[in-house]
């Protein structure tokens, strides 16, 4: 490739991992096409279409890089919506015709949150993101980089699950259940990157936006613009220096107004 692969994901390791002294910054450049492809929802039953989507996809970023020097990094992407660990726990999922698929809550109290349990991984819909993964890498070779699913943190997670309305509530008057359901999302995601990276290697790119990271996890930490830093102290913090650690670092995609919860972000070990 005359623009090289293996610059680019230097050029991000060097932005990424070298605060100090590597990049200051990257090039992404959006290319419009004259005729976008059709859009492939993220649905169970559109299987054998979301790997061609994404196959394509994949083929056109290959032959973008051949003439435009940027920085991307082209990928095979295991497109998804929000819903896919509360589905797993539990959530029946709305699927739109004209939007991703998103988690209908069913928690409204303690006790139905102490009811849910967590399951095995092999018993999930989850199961079905490794048979699109595994096709789309028997295509592209062991050498091409998969796309996270969309990952959610923990408390994510029970923000689709628990029913907001009661979930702020519930923060203050019985924490602990509140934390204990974010630890059983917690061990099941972990179940799922166990598995993930123990498949694919551990370089990624981020589900959103798609930057490329050399080992670490990666996710959206979205509910955090809703509640105040002493919040995020007891609820977030925790679940997010866990996965840092276990993985060897971690990118956060935040998409709040969270910028009072920036001295709690950099309290994350390993945040990238």
């Amino acid at each position: 490739m005359r623009h090289s692969i293996a610059a680019r994901k230097q050029r991000w390791a060097d932005l990424l991992e070298k605060p100090t002294g590597g990049r200051k910054f990257v090039f992404r450049i959006a290319v419009r096409t004259p005729e976008p492809p059709p859009v492939v929802r993220a649905w169970p039953w559109l299987k054998v279409e979301r790997i061609e989507a994404a196959w394509q996809a994949y083929l056109r970023m290959l032959e973008r890089a051949e003439w435009l020097d940027d920085d991307l990094v082209p990928y095979l992407s295991v497109n998804t919506g929000t819903e896919i660990f509360a589905e797993a726990l539990g959530c029946e999922v709305y699927r739109p015709e004209d939007n991703n698929p998103f988690a209908i809550p069913f928690v409204k109290t303690a006790s139905d949150a102490a009811r849910i349990k967590t399951p095995r991984l092999e018993d999930t819909p989850l199961m079905m993101l490794f048979e699109i993964a595994d096709e789309l890498r028997r295509r592209g070779g062991t050498g091409a980089l998969l796309k996270m699913v969309d990952m959610q943190s923990p408390m994510d997670i029970v923000a689709q699950i628990w029913d907001k309305t009661d979930l702020f509530v519930a923060m203050l008057e019985t924490p602990d259940a509140v934390i204990e359901l974010a630890a059983k999302a917690r061990t099941l995601q972990m179940a799922f990157l166990d598995a993930w990276f123990g498949r694919y290697g551990a370089e990624h790119i981020a589900h959103y936006p798609d930057y490329y990271i050399r080992k670490g996890v990666t996710m959206s930490v979205d509910e955090v613009g809703s509640v105040n830093s002493r919040m995020f102290g007891r609820f977030f913090l925790d679940e997010l220096n866990a996965l840092s650690e276990r993985y060897g670092g971690l990118g956060v995609h935040c998409c709040a107004n969270s910028e009072h919860q920036w001295p709690g972000f950099a309290q994350v070990k390993g945040l990238r």
